[in-house]
Parts: structure tokens; sequence; C-alpha cells
């Protein structure tokens, strides 16, 4: 087979850009597209035919036309680029603003609690009116941060578990059969199943040799 009969066949098994490249030799085509934010995205396309690759004759408007069709490829290219940096951007203020107003309910749902203490020190009454209304005010709180999630850890009466209970100090006492509960010195706090601080409490200890396990030397 002749040179000249392999030069359809080897412009037929070229690709579309390709044949691009190799007829915008010395030709520069500039692509600009702006984003959402004003800012252009430039890009300067240079094609030059590559290195050992003879470029074969075409006519005017074949060349003309593969000059449109890759101006067009870059212009939707630059597009997707741009689309996707303001995609990009617009979840990055979507995630600062989650985070920044995060609190937004639960610091509504306290703010009538802090009006009710700023009228109680406000009113005039006894001491016992100013103790009733701390209690109705706390009562308040406690029913806000429980709809929220927040759950008091079982202390007084209830087995000591040292997942949940800090021992301060223990005590024997014959009326227990294993480590119990006897005083909470500061509340605990569980938020739904994660536990937020243990509670504080004095442990008291069934005599030694009941077979009963320790709350643990580390804790008197």
């Amino acid at each position: 087979m002749s040179d000249a009969e392999e030069t359809p066949s080897t412009m037929g098994e070229s690709t579309m850009e390709e044949r691009l490249k190799e007829h915008l030799e010395d030709d520069d085509v500039e692509v600009w597209v702006v984003n959402e934010d004003g800012e252009s995205i430039e890009e300067d396309l240079t094609s030059e035919s590559p290195p050992g690759v003879e470029s074969p004759d075409v006519s005017p408007q074949e060349s003309s036309q593969l000059r449109t069709e890759l101006e067009e490829m870059r212009n939707q290219r630059m597009r997707t680029l741009a689309d996707f940096d303001n995609f990009r951007k617009r979840a990055e203020r979507e995630k600062a603003d989650i985070k920044r107003y995060a609190l937004i309910e639960p610091l509504r749902e306290l703010l009538p609690v802090i009006d009710n203490l700023e009228r109680a020190l406000q009113a005039d009454g006894s001491v016992e009116d100013l103790k009733l209304g701390v209690e109705m005010t706390l009562t308040q709180l406690r029913e806000m941060l429980r709809r929220r999630g927040l759950q008091q850890v079982p202390a007084a009466g209830h087995p000591f578990d040292p997942a949940v209970h800090d021992a301060v100090s223990r005590f024997e006492d014959e009326t227990v059969s294993q480590p119990t509960v006897a005083d909470e010195l500061q509340s605990g706090y569980l938020l739904h199943d994660r536990l937020l601080r243990p509670a504080m409490v004095r442990v008291a200890m069934p005599p030694e040799g009941n077979g009963a396990d320790d709350a643990g030397d580390d804790q008197e």
C-alpha cells in the first residue's frame, strides 16, 4: 500500500483533540469565565503540534470549524471549573453558618430562665419568697435541659458504678451487701448516652470478708 493510501486511514484514527492541536499551531485562544464572586478564571490556549507529527492538508473551512469546537470545549471546561469553585465556597459558608448558629434554639429556650432570674432579683419579698422563686426557675431550667437530652446520673441509694460515679470517700456499712452510693456531693449528668460529668459521691462498703467488690483503693 502506498503512502497516499495510508493518509486517509491515519486521519480517521486520530482523535478530535489531536486534530485540533495539530491545526492550531501559532493560534492563541483566551477563555474568560467569571464565577459568582466576580473572580475571573483565565486560560491561555496555545496549541502546538506534537513533536514528530506532520499536519495533514485540510481546508480553511475545516480548520476554522475545528478551532471553534476546541474553543467551545475549553469554554465548557472552564465553566465547569467555575461552577465547582462556586459550589465549594457555598458549602464552606453553609458549614461555617451551621457551626456559628448551632446553639440558637437552646439559647432561645434559655432566655425565659434568665428573665425569671432578673425578675427575682428585682422583686420585693421575704427570703422564703425568693427561695420559692429560685426553685421554680431551677425547675424550669431542668425541664428545658431535659428536652434537650440532659439526664441526671442516678446516685444516692444506687449501686456504685465507677463508669458514672466518682467516689471521693468510703466507709463500712453493715446494712449493704455491695458498694452503694450513700451520699451525692455533686450531681452528674448524661447527654443522651454520653457522660458529661460523673457524680461525686460517698460510698458505703460492706464489711471486709463479705466477698463484695471494692470501690477502688485509689478513691479513698
